[in-house]
């Protein structure tokens, strides 16, 4: 009868285990979209910065069930571009570091979305315009906002999207004669390309 018991309690326990394992935990994601700056303090420019954005993230569920916290970073790139009245160009193109975490929720059969806060930080960025040749340099880049995710399973590692990003960034603007911080407001639409395992 002991023996019989053990059996079925280590059978148990086998098959838990097997379904626990089964269960992926981490997730890939490629993004690329279209991103808009505005809301400039001081009113520094009238229109807005437009143009794209590409990134990899990667997320950790900390454990598997409908809904469960997620951890992860990733790198981003953007590349934006203003247009003065008078037909002038300034272009900032920037390289950011990025930790996230929120939750994942897996209530529909297929579905994953994804509810995230964002720190992130620019450890390279370039700034040209053309009408000023001189050598500027943008420091202290720096974003914090939040994610929202939807993905639909292709199949059991293949997954598909899409996203909308909003962050409050801030950056420093430095010439020989000219010392400046920004703050402005990104707004960000994504497709995505998801893989699990």
């Amino acid at each position: 009868m002991f023996a019989k018991k053990m059996g079925y309690t280590l059978a148990s326990l086998v098959l838990t285990t097997s379904a626990f394992a089964a269960k992926k935990s981490s997730d890939v994601q490629i993004n690329a979209g279209y991103t808009n700056y505005s809301g400039f303090s001081d009113g520094a420019f009238d229109n807005n910065f437009n143009g794209g954005n590409l990134g990899v993230t990667y997320l950790y569920s900390i454990y598997n069930d409908k809904i469960a916290p997620v951890v992860g970073g990733g790198l981003n790139t953007q590349l934006m571009r203003y247009s003065y009245s008078n037909g002038e160009t300034l272009t900032l193109n920037s390289y950011e570091g990025v930790i996230k975490a929120g939750a994942k929720f897996e209530l529909v059969e297929k579905v994953n979305m994804f509810a995230l806060v964002n720190a992130g930080y620019s450890f390279y960025n370039y700034i040209n315009t053309s009408f000023n040749k001189g050598d500027f340099k943008v420091q202290n880049t720096y974003s914090f906002g939040a994610s929202l995710i939807a993905t639909y399973d292709l199949s059991e590692s293949l997954n598909v999207g899409l996203g909308y990003t909003y962050n409050r960034r801030n950056l420093k603007v430095q010439d020989t004669n000219y010392n400046k911080d920004f703050q402005y407001n990104e707004h960000s639409a994504n497709v995505i390309v998801g893989f699990n395992f």
